[in-house]
């Protein structure tokens, strides 16, 4: 009998976490996915000052043809744009499903990436194209509320 099966709560998931290797990312794989959102919760409590990366599953079915929820998408694009930063101290915290989908290569990940900050000035023709390239769509009407390009961006 290991010490982590006589362990209860989120006591074996601090356990856990506390004696990782440190300086690296460490990958936990949660069971599905009510318990990925127990450990994610657990390690942000527990280690506040260690980078936790999300790494969520998609909402469907692991073949499902089905767009992915822009959350969802956010957080594995983050978390992947974490680890090609290499941020050595980091929880990657995911499921058996959220490892399924395939990834584009390093390279192609890489070259969709635009840093956009407040302030950056862009070409309009510029930033219409890294838009649409990260596969953002111009639409006449976002959240219900009206606006155009000039609107949103100056």
């Amino acid at each position: 009998m290991s010490l982590l099966s006589n362990l209860w709560g989120s006591s074996s998931t601090w356990h856990f976490l506390n004696n990782r290797p440190k300086g690296r990312v460490s990958i936990v794989v949660a069971a599905n996915k009510r318990e990925y959102e127990l450990v994610l919760q657990e390690a942000q409590f527990f280690f506040s000052k260690v980078k936790i990366l999300p790494f969520p599953e998609y909402t469907q079915d692991p073949y499902e043809e089905a767009r992915v929820l822009p959350e969802v998408f956010a957080k594995r694009a983050s978390t992947l744009d974490a680890l090609l930063h290499n941020e050595g101290n980091a929880i990657l915290v995911t499921t058996p499903y959220g490892l399924l989908k395939s990834l584009p290569p390093k390279d192609v990940f890489k070259s969709a990436s635009a840093n956009i900050e407040i302030g950056s000035l862009f070409d309009r023709e510029e930033l219409e194209y890294i838009l649409a390239y990260s596969g953002y769509v111009h639409v006449e009407m976002v959240e219900g509320r009206e606006s155009t390009l000039s609107e949103v961006i100056h």
